[in-house]
C-alpha cells in the first residue's frame, strides 16, 4: 500500500503544475483570437414560436351580419387603389395571405377574411359549406363593409376560395367586380383528388401539445414551404379544445364531405364564363385540364406557372405572387372605381378595327409563344408605342388560312378585349388600298399585342371575304 500511497500523495502537486501551464497557455495569444462567437442553437420552440399578423396586416375587424348570428373575420390593409378580397383555401385562414399583404397594400388595398367554419370567423352552421352558403357569404361581408357603392373588386381565390371566387364571378354576385385571380385549382384535379381527401384528412396529426408544434408539423410536413409564413397563418388554422388540454384543427373539413363535389364541378367552365379579366396561377403545368387549355390558346385568360411552390403559392413564394397580382391589377388598368381610361383618348379611339392578314395559322387557335415570335420579328415603331396604352375596343379580325400557297379557309372573329393602343394612333375600317398597305402593316400589331395580353372571348363567324396584301 505504501508505494500507492507514495503515488497518490504526488497527484495533488502534478495537477497544480498543469493547471498553471494550461493557465499560462489560456493568456497567450491565439491565431483564433478574433473569430466570433458561435450564436447559441435555436431550440425547436423559438425556431416555429408564432408570428403577429401586426407587422403584415394594418387591422383586424369582425363584420356582422344583419338579420343573423353570423360574425366574419377580416384582416385589412392599405389605404388606396382597388380593393384585392382574399378567399383562403379550405383548412387555412386569412392569414394564409399575410406575408403578400405587406408588398399589395403599398398599392392597393386587401381584405382578407376567414371563411365559415374557419379562423376567428363564428356563424350559426360551420358545418354547411355549400357553394351557395361561401358564395352568400362573402356577398354579405361585401355588401356589409362598402354599402351600395363598393371600390372595384379584384377577387382572390386559393383552393376552395378559388372556387368560391370562380362561382361569385360567374354568377355576377359581385358588381364592382374587375378582375379574379384563382390559385393553384382546377376542376379536373380537384374532382379527382376528392375520392382521396377523407384518407388524407383522417392520416393527419389531429392534435399538437402546442402552437410552435402544429407550425413545426406544417413545415416538416411539406404543407407550406415557408416558415415566416407558417408562423404567422397556422396559428388561424388551430383551436384550443379544452377537453383534450391540447390544440386541433380549427375546420372540420371532414364533416363536409357532402359539399365538395359542389366546390368544383363545372368550375372550368364557370371560370372561362367569367365577364372580367382572368389570371390562373399554378403550381405545375398538369394541373391544366382540357378546357382550361383550350382557353388558354385561345387567349381567353392569362396563365403563370409558379416554380419551386407547393400548393399554397400565395405562402411559399408571397413576394413573387405578390408581383404577379399587382402585374395583373396593372395591365389590366383596374383602379378603385374599375377600370381607368386616360383623360381625352376615348374620343380619339375608332369604334372598332379591323385587321387583315394572312397566315398559315389560324389565330384562335395561336399560343402566346407563337405571338411573341411574330412579334420579335417586327421593328415597328407602332408596335413599341403599343406598350404605353391600354383600352377596350371591338376587333375584327379577317383573317386567310394558306397551305400550299391555296386559301383553304377564311374566318373572321370579333373580339372585345383590353388592347394596348399608341400614341399614333390606329385606323378604323382600312380599306384595300395600295397606299394604306403601310397602316394595315402597323395595325397587325394590334394582334399580336391582343394574343399575349389574353382575355379574348372570340366568336369565329361567317362574313364577306376580304382581301390583303399582309403576309405574317
Amino acid at each position: 500500500m505504501e508505494p500507492n500511497s507514495s503515488i497518490l500523495a504526488s497527484l495533488p502537486e502534478e495537477n497544480q503544475n498543469q493547471d498553471q501551464d494550461q493557465s499560462d497557455h489560456a493568456h497567450a495569444p491565439s491565431a483564433f483570437a478574433s473569430k466570433p462567437i458561435r450564436p447559441p442553437t435555436q431550440t425547436s420552440s423559438e425556431k416555429y414560436s408564432p408570428l403577429d399578423w401586426k407587422g403584415y396586416f394594418d387591422q383586424e375587424d369582425d363584420v356582422c351580419i344583419p338579420d343573423s348570428n353570423d360574425v366574419f373575420h377580416i384582416y385589412a390593409a392599405g389605404k388606396e387603389g382597388p380593393v384585392v378580397f382574399c378567399l383562403h383555401g379550405g383548412g387555412y385562414s386569412g392569414l394564409s395571405f399575410a406575408i403578400s399583404a405587406r408588398v399589395i397594400k403599398e398599392k392597393a388595398r386587401v381584405v382578407a377574411m376567414d371563411l365559415r367554419g374557419h379562423g376567428k370567423s363564428s356563424t350559426e352552421n360551420e358545418i354547411n359549406m355549400s357553394i351557395e352558403t361561401l358564395c352568400k357569404d362573402v356577398e354579405a361581408v361585401v355588401k356589409t363593409m362598402y354599402g351600395d357603392s363598393p371600390p372595384a373588386i379584384v377577387l382572390v381565390g386559393h383552393s376552395m376560395g378559388g372556387s368560391v371566387a370562380v362561382h361569385l364571378a360567374a354568377k355576377k354576385m359581385l358588381p364592382s367586380l374587375a378582375g379574379l385571380v384563382v390559385v393553384d385549382v382546377v376542376e379536373g384535379t380537384a374532382m379527382a383528388s376528392l375520392m382521396h381527401m377523407q384518407k388524407i384528412l383522417s392520416n393527419r396529426v389531429q392534435h399538437f401539445p402546442t402552437i410552435e408544434k402544429s407550425i413545426e408539423w406544417n413545415v416538416r410536413g411539406g404543407s407550406l414551404r415557408n416558415i415566416e409564413s407558417a408562423r404567422i397563418s397556422t396559428p388561424g388554422t388551430v383551436t384550443y379544445d379544452e377537453s383534450h388540454q391540447c390544440y386541433r384543427h380549427r375546420a372540420r373539413l371532414e364533416e363536409t364531405e357532402r359539399y365538395w363535389k359542389g366546390w368544383y364541378e363545372g368550375l372550368s367552365d364557370k371560370f372561362l364564363s367569367s365577364p372580367v379579366p382572368k389570371l390562373l396561377l399554378l403550381a405545375g403545368t398538369d394541373r391544366l385540364d382540357r378546357a382550361l387549355t383550350i382557353g388558354q390558346m385561345q387567349g381567353k385568360f392569362q396563365m403563370v406557372v409558379v416554380r419551386h411552390t407547393g400548393h399554397a403559392i400565395q405562402e411559399d413564394v408571397p413576394d413573387e405572387y405578390a408581383a404577379l397580382v399587382l402585374n395583373f391589377i396593372s395591365r389590366n388598368r383596374i383602379g378603385p372605381h374599375g377600370v381607368e381610361e386616360f383623360a381625352g383618348q376615348r374620343k380619339h379611339m375608332p369604334k372598332q378595327i379591323v385587321v387583315c392578314c394572312k397566315t398559315d395559322m389560324d389565330p384562335s387557335y395561336m399560343t402566346c409563344q407563337d405571338a411573341c415570335r411574330l412579334d420579335a420579328s417586327s421593328s415597328s415603331a407602332f408596335s413599341q408605342s403599343l406598350l404605353r396604352r391600354r383600352i377596350c375596343i371591338p376587333i375584327t379580325i379577317h383573317s386567310y388560312i394558306f397551305k400550299n400557297n391555296s386559301r383553304i379557309q377564311t374566318r373572321k372573329m370579333r373580339i372585345r378585349i383590353p388592347i394596348q393602343i399608341g400614341s399614333d394612333g390606329v385606323s378604323e375600317n382600312p380599306n384595300d388600298d395600295e397606299d394604306e398597305e403601310d397602316e394595315i402593316l402597323e395595325l397587325k400589331q394590334v394582334m399580336v399585342v391582343m394574343m399575349m395580353i389574353g382575355n379574348a372571348d372570340a366568336d369565329v363567324q361567317s362574313d364577306r371575304e376580304r382581301e390583303s396584301g399582309v403576309i405574317w
